[in-house]
């Protein structure tokens, strides 16, 4: 291991449950795929509601939803735990 953590997923959150919804449905019409989860709460309020994604799909999904994406966020497990921190591809 070199240190760094291993990102899982990346978490995009949203002020309301309509854009998260808008969000969901352009990226799988675009064939990304994507879950709709409960935000964790150490991430704060927005809608209490995130889109989960693949790593490998960021590029794809932040080049469809453009400025829609609230603010971005990277999951990683560090000695089993799970590490939220802002995502700054």
């Amino acid at each position: 291991m070199d240190g760094r953590l291993s990102i899982e997923e990346i978490i995009f959150t949203f002020p309301s449950i309509h854009e998260l919804i808008a969000s969901e449905q352009g990226l799988l019409a675009e064939g990304i795929p994507v879950r709709v989860m409960p935000l964790p709460d150490q991430l704060g309020r927005y809608c209490g509601m995130c889109l989960r994604l693949k790593p490998e799909d960021y590029e794809r999904a932040a080049a469809v939803l453009g400025e829609d994406i609230h603010d971005r966020y990277a999951l990683s497990l560090e000695a089993g735990k799970k590490v939220y921190s802002p995502w700054r591809p």
